[in-house]
């Protein structure tokens, strides 16, 4: 991902939270307004109905109640507005940043995204509004570079081809090795199988990331919760096949490659077919691996076909 759609992810980002800011301190007032309306409304009540001891007492307590409901409307009222306006001053960085001004930089305009936190830092009761406002910006992670677009090649520099046994969760690894071999024609990825037990792996082991070829995904921090969008086209000529998509951490991690990520799709056409895949709640700090998992219930020999393979971090 280039330094410019990492700024217009961020600007787009700094825009919805000050929008939030604004919509939660509109319903801090309100609510705030609400208890003081009620509490002077009872004061009123009781001061009319006697003015013994008890009731002055009761009068003076409402009273209290609503001063402290002025308090604390107009206190979060103004912190949200400021909050508000700091997103507000950091989508403007991000917009130089944007716009090329030698006076901006990356490192400054994280440190600032750093110091104001994250959106998930906002009360329930304005989620709903968090969510409305996204919508408007959802176009923003369509323009943000692929971190592999299989139009860009699709071939032996860009996957590597394992054959291995199935795995189930809490007995690991079990059966006989998936065997096969993959072909890329006009970068299309060609996958034969030659047996229907285990499983055949591809690993995509060239990441596009601020404009550089990695040889994996590098952790992030600005962003909070990792997402990996996967569309592809695929068909199955011969038999029904299952394609998953793990996104796995490095083997040297604490949890030895453990897979943070596990989605399937059905591929049971002899025709293309549109498929997308969502891996999200991924660890920000990690460097992540991409692997495709084939696996076939029928029978041998058979094949499957993917092509428009793109895979976006949003």
């Amino acid at each position: 991902m280039s330094i410019k759609s990492k700024a217009t992810q961020l600007k787009s980002a700094a825009e919805i939270n000050a929008e939030t800011c604004i919509i939660s301190s509109y319903w801090r007032a309100i609510i705030a307004l609400l208890g003081m309306a009620f509490a002077l409304a009872a004061a009123l009540s009781a001061y009319a109905d006697s003015k013994t001891p008890d009731k002055i007492f009761t009068v003076c307590v409402l009273v209290v109640l609503v001063f402290e409901a002025v308090i604390f409307g107009y206190h979060h009222w103004t912190e949200d507005a400021k909050k508000s306006r700091e997103f507000e001053n950091l989508a403007g960085l991000a917009d130089r940043l944007i716009e090329g001004d030698p006076d901006v930089t990356r490192e400054e305009v994280e440190e600032e995204a750093e110091k104001l936190g994250t959106p998930n830092q906002f009360p329930e009761f304005v989620r709903w509004a968090k969510a409305r406002v996204v919508k408007r910006y959802a176009k923003v992670s369509k323009e943000l570079e692929p971190i592999y677009d299989s139009a860009n090649g699709a071939n032996k520099e860009f996957f590597e081809f394992i054959e291995a046994k199935r795995w189930r969760k809490g007995s690991g690894l079990y059966g006989e090795v998936g065997t096969g071999q993959v072909n890329y024609p006009q970068n299309t990825i060609n996958i034969e199988r030659t047996n229907v037990v285990g499983r055949v792996r591809l690993k995509l082991i060239r990441y596009r990331y601020n404009g550089e070829w990695v040889e994996a995904l590098p952790g992030d921090p600005l962003f909070v919760r990792r997402t990996l969008q996967v569309k592809f086209q695929a068909k199955a000529p011969d038999g029904p096949h299952k394609i998953s998509l793990q996104v796995k951490l490095p083997e040297g991690e604490p949890h030895k490659g453990s897979s943070k990520a596990y989605k399937t799709a059905d591929v049971e056409n002899p025709n293309w077919i549109d498929f997308t895949l969502t891996a999200d709640n991924l660890p920000n700090a990690n460097d992540l691996y991409v692997y495709f998992d084939d696996q076939i219930e029928g029978t041998a020999p058979t094949s499957i076909q993917i092509r428009n393979l793109v895979i976006r971090q949003i």
